[in-house]
């Protein structure tokens, strides 16, 4: 019965670390130019939400100040996505050539990569979040 048991372990550990494939500098720096390419739909969203608020709402000026500040802080919400965004560009344009030039999955290089496409899952999020909340104000107008 140990045996069996040692068997099945071992077959398990084995088969686990076999699906796996190694891991390949130059196809996840695709892998995260694609994911940051994927972003310009999103993005096209929350503008079309936000012109369709801007559009909706007319003249800032004539609102009462409930409202102003509801537009007010939804313009922040999208800047601040829009801005994380663009400074993750930023730092990934700044950096990939470093990570780039270090040997195929050494551990800085697998980690940097990860916490990048970990960021801008975040980053992504936010978006979708602003462009929601758009369409929620949107609604109210």
């Amino acid at each position: 019965m140990r045996n069996l048991f040692a068997v099945l372990l071992l077959t398990l550990v084995i088969s686990s670390c076999g699906n796996k494939e190694p891991f390949d500098a130059e196809t996840e720096r695709l892998n995260l130019i694609d994911a940051r390419e994927n972003t310009m739909p999103i993005i096209t969203e929350m503008l079309d939400a936000r012109r369709e608020v801007l559009t909706k709402v007319g003249n800032f000026n004539t609102l009462d100040d409930a409202s102003k500040e509801i537009i007010t802080e939804m313009g922040q919400e999208m800047n601040e996505a829009n801005n994380a965004l663009v400074q993750w560009v930023s730092d990934f344009n700044r950096n990939i050539a470093k990570y780039m030039d270090m040997e195929n999955g050494a551990p800085e290089q697998q980690e940097w990569m990860e916490d990048k496409m970990d960021e801008l899952e975040d980053i992504v999020d936010n978006i979708k979040d602003a462009t929601k909340n758009a369409q929620k104000i949107s609604k109210k107008f």
